[in-house]
């Protein structure tokens, strides 16, 4: 009897209690997974507590695309899935309403938010925001199974069938955009290369001004230090050979022929001789 009184659940489910003799479920109480003390002649009714994906495609045991026109009037055929999650809260309502044939439930509620959602958009949407469509449809199916006690995981759009006239026409337009866009990056580049030549040039000449102005103040500074070298030099001299002459007592002629014999020992390699006559004197070469 104690073995007959224990039901048993897979970790992936939520039960129900039903009676084999009298038929009846006991909605108020919801079992997880697990075994459990249920009492005898009872068994579970199992329902998925995990995330359960349902596809509208092409495959075998789907429920078949979705066919509809988009908001512009062109053909259109939708192949997603979505994952649905029953509220293990509301379990008790959900089987009031629909016994075990919940799943169908869902796909009717999904088919009917779905078709009306995808004729909300033109054609060239579902080729520029995809991804934005697909969030849009997701939160509005969620608001959908709310109302039978689920809530949508997810939805994936796998494939956007339209009239192969618009695809080729948006093909062209994409590509001539991309075209336009490859276009305006090459002009942009050669903006910017051409900028920057000039921004060298600029450096360039900058820098060539610079070091020219850098030279000729050189130059210029270079020319005046020596100037006033040489004036403070023959102002030395100057002030040296009154002194000389003062000291020495030296007249006139005698301080000329001073100064000619002090250019003589200032000279490189210069050689004088005194007191010969006219007897000539032979001298090497290299002196």
């Amino acid at each position: 009897m104690l073995l007959l009184s224990v039901g048993t659940l897979t970790p992936l489910q939520y039960g129900l209690t039903v009676n084999l003799i009298t038929k009846q479920v006991n909605p108020d109480v919801v079992y997880e997974g697990g075994r459990h003390f249920i009492g005898p002649w009872k068994s579970f009714l199992a329902f998925p507590s995990t995330r359960v994906t349902v596809s509208f495609d092409n495959k075998q045991g789907s429920y078949g695309p979705l066919q509809t026109r988009t908001k512009d009037g062109l053909a259109l055929t939708l192949q997603l899935a979505f994952q649905y999650r029953i509220n293990k809260d509301k379990l008790r309502k959900l089987f009031a309403l629909a016994n075990q044939q919940y799943e169908p439930l869902f796909v009717r509620n999904a088919r009917d938010v779905l078709l009306k959602a995808a004729a909300d958009y033109e054609a060239y949407q579902y080729w520029l925001e995809r991804e934005k469509i697909g969030q849009e449809m997701k939160e509005t199916l969620d608001l959908r199974l709310a109302q039978v006690y689920a809530n949508c995981g997810g939805l994936q759009i796998m494939v956007i069938d339209l009239p192969p006239e618009f695809e080729t026409s948006i093909v062209q337009t994409q590509v001539m955009e991309q075209m336009q866009q490859t276009k305006q990056n090459e002009q942009q580049a050669s903006r910017i290369e051409a900028d920057t030549d000039v921004l060298n040039s600029t450096y360039t000449r900058n820098v060539t001004i610079t070091r020219n102005g850098a030279d000729a103040l050189f130059t210029q500074a270079l020319g005046i230090a020596k100037a006033k070298a040489q004036q403070k030099l023959l102002a030395v001299e100057a002030s040296t050979m009154k002194k000389v002459q003062n000291q020495l007592k030296l007249t006139p002629e005698q301080m000329v022929a001073y100064q000619q014999f002090m250019s003589y020992h200032s000279m490189m390699n210069a050689s004088f001789v005194f007191g010969l006559g006219n007897a000539l004197v032979t001298l090497p070469n290299n002196v």
